[in-house]
């Protein structure tokens, strides 16, 4: 993670690519698990997850070490099948599934034409996994969780089949990082991994648009204040073929 945080992983680096979601899933959690799970992990899922009916999910657990509690890419057999499951949090009560995304879409869906495929016959990513939560998870509670980009949470989730027994619903990486910057109560060392989550998550482009700053004085919070626009409309149309990262362009 450091590495990367200091531009020292380029692309060309086949094994640890800047967009390979296994390598920012295992950053992620896998640097959280070093942090108490009431001080840190439990504040971010609670405060992140939605629809937010679903915290009352995240309120029962409690845990303080809880790297037994964790696991990362264990494959599960339901039904002669292996299905792999990026997260699973198994608590006493709460078993969570979580389905991670960078940029990259679900890895199978239903065809359009199918509509009415049932739950437990869609080949959907999530419903696959929803099914394996349900075979693995016993009496307890279950919570599949898609973790992706503001922008593909809600779209994705949509047309998902849902499963008896299985609560689904997603985290964005946009809010993870507002909660991650609220966290309080934290020694130097926990701080510290917090602040290289920040920084990674910061690097990957989670940054979410907040405010204008705007450098004017003795506003009014009583008076009426407006912006004057120009007249003319101007239309400006930037079409490409080609995705362009990390670098900048000035259009003129």
């Amino acid at each position: 993670m450091i590495a990367e945080i200091s531009g020292k992983v380029n692309r060309q680096n086949t094994n640890l690519s800047e967009l390979s979601e296994d390598e920012l899933t295992g950053n992620f959690f896998g640097s959280l698990r070093y942090i108490p799970f009431d001080k840190g992990m439990k504040n971010i899922l609670k405060n992140s997850i939605r629809p937010v009916e679903l915290q009352s999910f995240i309120d029962e657990i409690h845990a303080d070490y809880w790297d037994q509690n964790l696991f990362l890419w264990k494959k599960v057999n339901v039904n002669g099948k292996s299905i792999e499951l990026d997260v699973q949090m198994d608590f006493p009560s709460v078993i969570i599934g979580i389905e991670v995304k960078y940029y990259s879409g679900l890895s199978s869906e239903d065809e359009k034409n199918m509509e009415d495929i049932s739950a437990e016959n869609s080949n959907n990513q999530l419903s696959r996994e929803a099914r394996v939560l349900r075979a693995v998870g016993s009496d307890k509670k279950k919570l599949l969780l898609l973790l992706a980009d503001d922008s593909a949470c809600v779209k994705t989730i949509k047309n998902v089949k849902t499963v008896d027994g299985v609560q689904l619903g997603y985290l964005s990486w946009q809010e993870i990082l507002v909660q991650l910057k609220k966290l309080t109560d934290l020694n130097d060392f926990e701080q510290l991994i917090v602040s290289d989550l920040i920084e990674l998550l910061e690097k990957k482009g989670f940054s979410r648009f907040t405010d204008f700053k705007m450098d004017m004085q003795d506003i009014s919070n009583t008076d009426y204040w407006h912006f004057d626009l120009p007249s003319h409309n101007y239309n400006f149309s930037f079409d490409f073929d080609t995705l362009i990262r990390e670098d900048y362009y000035e259009f003129g």
